[in-house]
């Protein structure tokens, strides 16, 4: 997974440095910086702050995610750098990940346009951010319980998010006035983008589409 999320990246015309959080052999074996990892996703990005030194606009994405394409890098970060806020971040909706991949269990968040799952790639794009890993890492525990999540951003935003009174980027920009910032979501028209590895069920899912992509290619 980490090698085809590395190839991806190699790929993108956007992409320069490329830092790993992991174990250091995994420098020799992909061939890109490493990092220590720090015990969560959070505390690694956090690490990673603490070496990277001014490297701003940054790209973040994880290893769990093998259908993640040189394609997918390069939209995302277009779509970023046309009008770049505080921080970007993928999102699905159901209608595009449920239409391809029916048995697929993501985790959606309700909004008034759509229910929309993470993508699991951001832009992290100015010091502000680092206000926010602070506050992601106080919220890991409840990363699968999106209630939880909602209701550390205040009352009425929670009872927003519960009769879908907003959009997915009315939203965001409410979210990110709490921490005095701008955000913004960015539509990923692939619905491969929303799957991520999580489970031996993902896994199963994902080796199946890896499989009929690369029949495909083989055919043309």
């Amino acid at each position: 997974m980490l090698r085809r999320v590395v190839d991806s990246l190699r790929g993108s015309s956007h992409v320069g440095r490329i830092v790993v959080c992991g174990p250091q052999h995994l420098e020799n074996w992909i061939g890109t910086e490493v990092i220590p990892a720090a015990g969560s996703p959070a505390k690694s990005v956090s690490r990673f702050f603490e070496v990277a030194g001014d490297a701003w606009p940054i790209l973040l994405t994880t290893a769990d995610h093998p259908l993640l394409t040189r394609e997918m890098v390069d939209y995302f970060c277009r779509e970023t750098l046309k009008d770049m806020t505080d921080i970007t971040v993928g999102m699905a909706s159901r209608t595009t990940t449920s239409k391809a991949y029916p048995a697929t269990r993501r985790t959606f968040f309700k909004f008034r346009d759509d229910q929309w799952c993470g993508c699991n790639i951001f832009g992290m794009n100015t010091p502000k951010v680092l206000d926010v890993v602070k506050f992601w890492a106080s919220c890991e525990n409840h990363r699968k319980q999106p209630m939880k999540v909602v209701r550390r951003f205040g009352l009425m935003n929670l009872l927003g998010v519960l009769m879908g009174r907003w959009s997915v980027h009315e939203a965001f920009q409410r979210g990110a006035s709490r921490f005095d910032m701008t955000a913004r979501p960015i539509s990923m028209p692939w619905a491969e983008a929303a799957i991520d590895v999580d489970t031996l069920e993902d896994l199963v899912l994902v080796d199946s589409i890896l499989a009929a992509q690369e029949t495909q290619a083989t055919a043309q």
